[in-house]
């Protein structure tokens, strides 16, 4: 791997401390790796296989040979690659010298069944996890490696007259890659027992840590920066609702209570600034003014649910859609698009707008990928036991290149002039495709690979399978195939974008925003000097 993916990974799976921050973290971590690898020789747990990607020296001295092993793909050449049986230590941050508030994970699962967030103003939900058998406080270190609890933390949304506070995450913080450095509208952190005391026992400390957190993140013109008692203060949170995320390894080991506090009125809010370094750009967001304009895109997720739950007239004028780079669309006479998106976000709709509407021949990527392993389709396979044979697939020899083969040449049978590719997870598998597709073949066709990424987060993307399936499916099932690992690389290929559909909604608008986004890329590249940004906010 090379020093962006593995930083990128490490986001995603939560290993590096929210106290983390730096303009260029991969650039950190090409340093210190090679330092190591300078410094201790052939004493160094790492190597090079290549400029800029690094290896565990363990991995090739323990290495087996695929050949020498039994496939679990049925007709699966064997290959002469190296495969690793070693578990290389993760790095983390240094052990947290305080004790969290965990529930654990059983119990919650079978109390907690839904996703985004629930209502519980009067704390009926919350008093129920608090009597939960097992809740207790641990070490922050233990709790962090331990998926058998869910720690609970505060998210506190601080409104003024009609208007939220808003920040934009540092570098580093505990969200997924693709969404470091969005914006956020949440203030909190885990609850400790030091926030416990004879005034806070009846919820565990958590009121009190949603004040102490956000005096640590915020810090007051002219406050002492100390943060000040609740009993200093006439004001106290409102408790709003509890969140629950499934959609992420850091989502499923985390709870959220969420509060709002309200500063009307207070001079001392008047004037903000950040506490703490992963706190940047502090702006208040008028809700009025910003009906129209606030492009909810830009936030986590978790404040993207916050949003449409407390300020859901903000959700229907929100972007559909936004173009990148509309010249890949455009060429003539041949040209691919493929249509990438996490499970249920809405990449079968669009494939299918554009087949019927726009003259597209389809290449289903599960489909070919299924003739390549040898089983029955998704669902004759079912969903789960597909996504485990392709995960040991595409981790193969050569699995990529075979598979984007494959997918240029179902593309080549079809004959069309414009091919729908869509389903493909991997930036390897893509990367593979532009190459081969860039390529003269014999008939001296060169194609252009358009990437039309579709966004949905994972609670609408949940409503859109169950509709779309008629199935059956709780939430819990749903975020299991959301979250598999064949699924892990999704959310990053908004990165190869050229084109985002923003998935909010129900089929009808949803619809238009792919009608509209076809019609206006195609004008855009017919333009000489088309603008590269292009979006539509009222799809």
């Amino acid at each position: 791997m090379n020093a962006q993916e593995l930083v990128d990974r490490a986001f995603a799976e939560g290993l590096f401390s929210d106290k983390f921050h730096g303009a260029t973290p991969h650039k950190t971590m090409h340093a210190r790796l090679s330092v190591d690898i300078v410094k201790h020789g052939e004493a160094s747990r790492f190597i090079r296989t290549k400029p800029g990607v690094y290896f565990l020296r363990a991995l090739l001295e323990r290495g087996v040979i695929v050949s020498e092993t039994r496939s679990m793909l049925p007709g699966e050449l064997p290959s002469e690659i190296r495969l690793s049986m070693y578990d290389a230590p993760r790095r983390r941050p240094p052990p947290a010298h305080e004790r969290v508030l965990v529930l654990p994970n059983d119990a919650f699962a079978r109390t907690v069944k839904f996703q985004g967030i629930r209502a519980d103003e009067d704390a009926i939900l919350l008093r129920r996890l608090l009597d939960l058998p097992g809740a207790k406080y641990i070490d922050r270190s233990a709790a962090e490696g331990d998926p058998h609890y869910n720690q609970v933390v505060t998210y506190i949304l601080v409104v003024k007259r009609g208007a939220v506070l808003s920040f934009r995450r540092g570098t580093y913080s505990r969200a997924a890659a693709f969404l470091r450095g969005n914006r956020c509208i949440g203030f909190g952190g885990h609850v400790t027992e030091r926030d416990v005391s004879l005034f806070s026992r009846h919820d565990a400390g958590i009121g009190a840590s949603a004040w102490r957190e956000l005096h640590e993140e915020v810090a007051l013109i002219g406050v002492n920066r100390q943060a000040p008692s609740r009993e200093e203060s006439h004001r106290r949170p409102r408790l709003l609702g509890i969140l629950n995320d499934n959609s992420s390894l850091v989502g499923q080991r985390h709870v959220a209570v969420v509060f709002e506090y309200d500063v009307d009125g207070d001079p001392a809010w008047e004037t903000v600034r950040r506490g703490e370094a992963a706190v940047n750009q502090l702006r208040w967001v008028d809700v009025a003014e910003s009906a129209n304009s606030l492009d909810l895109n830009e936030y986590e997720y978790w404040s993207q649910l916050c949003w449409r739950k407390f300020f859901p007239g903000l959700v229907k004028g929100q972007p559909r859609f936004k173009i990148i780079d509309a010249a890949p669309f455009a060429v003539e006479p041949w040209h691919i698009v493929a249509v990438v998106g996490s499970i249920g976000s809405g990449k079968s709709v669009a494939t299918q707008i554009l087949a019927e509407q726009f003259g597209y021949g389809v290449v289903s990527s599960g489909r070919v990928l299924a003739g390549l392993m040898g089983v029955p389709p998704i669902p004759e396979t079912p969903r789960g036991d597909f996504q485990a044979l392709a995960s040991v697939f595409i981790r193969g020899a050569d699995g990529p290149r075979r598979l984007a083969k494959a997918l240029l040449h179902e593309a080549d049978r079809l004959g069309g002039r414009k091919i729908a590719i869509d389903g493909i997870r991997q930036h390897s598998t893509l990367r593979e495709l532009k190459i081969l597709a860039s390529s003269s073949d014999p008939g001296g066709r060169r194609r252009a690979v358009a990437t039309l990424f579709i966004h949905a987060a994972p609670d609408v993307a949940y409503r859109f399978y169950r509709r779309r399936e008629a199935a059956r499916i709780t939430t819990e099932e749903f975020m299991s195939l959301y979250a598999a690992t064949v699924e892990a690389e999704v959310p990053f290929l908004i990165s190869d974008a050229d084109a985002i559909l923003y998935n909010w909604s129900g089929r009808t608008a949803y619809g238009r925003a792919v009608r509209d986004l076809m019609r206006m890329v195609r004008k855009a590249a017919s333009r000489r000097g088309w603008k590269r940004g292009l979006h539509n906010a009222h799809a």
